[in-house]
């Protein structure tokens, strides 16, 4: 198992800009590749503008960048018609300052040029306020590098939502409201299902591309979950390189010796030297661990990231002088727990 550094294409240095209100009330069911080609359009608006100007698309452009493919021409432009095809509700201010409900779609024309496999585009004015005039609200800003590797639609929802919480380390949601926000609430009434298909692919996605390290608890009442809580850090400058697991035996060009010890300080923001992590990894025993697919290393992974998480939630209310003393007495702790349990 190597972890292996993918360095991503500059011409992805591309920003995209929401308002927090749009970020978290807006609804919409689009499909990743939908989605993606919204966002590719979102970074290429001028932010200098008083309005919304024309946006050209090279469609080869988007495909190399975004990781779609997209050579059926009819299937192009029916994602185009469904994209704006499915309109939502938001609150405006008119010229007079009247408050007023309006239905709006995200563009206002589309054109589709084939012989310069090209698209030209312009987002309805209304938007305007959530996407342009952006000085006077709180908005979420991300590279649009951080989402091009996701592989589910509901990640991109998941990562903005929390992107755009990130100033608290922690947040909670009932099931029903995060659901909602997902566009899924009819979907995966059972819980481990929407576990499985939605909730672990999106956190999985989210720390391993993007530039937030993600974990969550649960609370029940009786036998139902009720509500969720999230954990959530920013990664270091130095972790904006992002890192993938694989199970090709590719040989490993790092700086440490061990592949998997890189992995393992990935969890830890790369905070402690290798020494401490190469202590901490000793000290955990994947044994007593949930199984991972990707074995003993995606399972320390894991670990290491929530106890980390824990700790920087922790520090918030409490003083930490050593941090790698109080992590490593954590999973000693814990280690010690699982063990007696186990036996």
């Amino acid at each position: 198992m190597i972890f292996l550094v993918k360095i991503i294409n500059k011409k992805a240095d591309k920003k995209v800009y929401k308002t927090n209100e749009f970020i978290q009330k807006a609804r919409f069911d689009l499909t990743l590749t939908q989605q993606k080609l919204i966002l590719y359009a979102i970074s290429k608006i001028n932010k200098s503008s008083e309005n919304f100007e024309k946006i050209t698309i090279n469609l080869k452009e988007f495909q190399n960048i975004c990781n779609v493919a997209h050579n059926d021409y009819t299937k192009l432009k029916q994602d185009l018609t469904d994209i704006n095809k499915k309109c939502w509700w938001v609150t405006v201010k008119d010229e007079n300052n009247r408050i007023a409900d309006c239905l709006v779609q995200w563009f206002s024309f589309i054109k589709v040029y084939k012989d310069t496999c090209t698209i030209e585009l312009e987002f309805h004015q209304i938007l305007k306020p959530y996407l342009l005039e952006l000085s006077d609200r709180f908005y979420t800003s991300y590279e649009l590098r951080n989402v091009l590797s996701f592989k589910s639609a509901y990640s991109i929802r998941l990562y903005e939502l929390l992107k755009s919480l990130s100033n608290n380390e922690s947040w909670s949601f009932t099931l029903e409201s995060l659901k909602e926000y997902l566009n899924c609430q009819e979907k995966y009434s059972v819980f481990k299902d929407f576990k499985k298909r939605v909730l672990e692919p999106g956190i999985t996605e989210i720390n391993q591309y993007s530039d937030l390290l993600v974990t969550y608890t649960t609370e029940k009442n009786g036998r139902k979950i009720e509500k969720i809580y999230f954990y959530i850090i920013k990664k270091s400058k130095s972790r904006l390189q992002q890192k993938q697991l694989t199970s090709n035996e590719e040989k490993y060009n790092g700086e440490w010796e061990n592949p998997n010890l890189s992995l393992y300080s990935s969890a830890c923001n790369d905070e402690f030297t290798k020494e401490e992590i190469t202590l901490l990894s000793v000290i955990i025993q994947p044994e007593l661990l949930p199984p991972d697919q990707f074995g003993n290393s995606g399972a320390i992974y894991k670990y290491l990231l929530r106890k980390y998480i824990e700790m920087n939630c922790e520090s918030q209310y409490k003083e930490i002088k050593n941090r790698f003393r109080y992590l490593k007495k954590m999973i000693e702790t814990e280690m010690e727990q699982k063990l007696n349990n186990y036996e």
